[in-house]
């Protein structure tokens, strides 16, 4: 009947009846137990996880579906990026000088 029980609660109540302690915040947690128990492992209070969208996210972990533990985000493009926004300056400039040394040599092609 205790099975059925725990059963009822949900995973939650199940995992108490069976010795699990459980804490909502890292503050909850033990000072004994802090060293083992980290405070990333809990979420961030409500207002810094609004300001990081949490809710786009998703975190995996192994036991849930049998896999390694992995994060999921989905990036969005706002704005198109030529290959040399992605360079520095300096390799901008270097990139620039070679290309005009290329048109000069008949390499061919317009300068952007």
């Amino acid at each position: 009947a205790e099975e059925g029980e725990a059963a009822a609660e949900g995973p939650l109540g199940a995992a108490k009846k069976l010795g699990f302690k459980i804490w909502s915040s890292f503050e909850e947690v033990p000072e004994d137990r802090r060293q083992k128990l980290r405070a990333t492992l809990f979420p961030p209070p409500p207002e810094e996880a609004a300001a990081l969208h949490l809710e786009r996210c998703m975190r995996f972990l192994p036991h849930d579906q049998n896999t390694g533990g992995f994060f999921v985000a989905v990036l969005e493009k706002v704005s198109p990026v030529s290959s040399t926004d992605l360079l520095s300056a300096r390799e901008r400039e270097e990139f620039e000088r070679e290309a005009q040394a290329a048109c000069r040599r008949g390499g061919g092609g317009d300068v952007v």
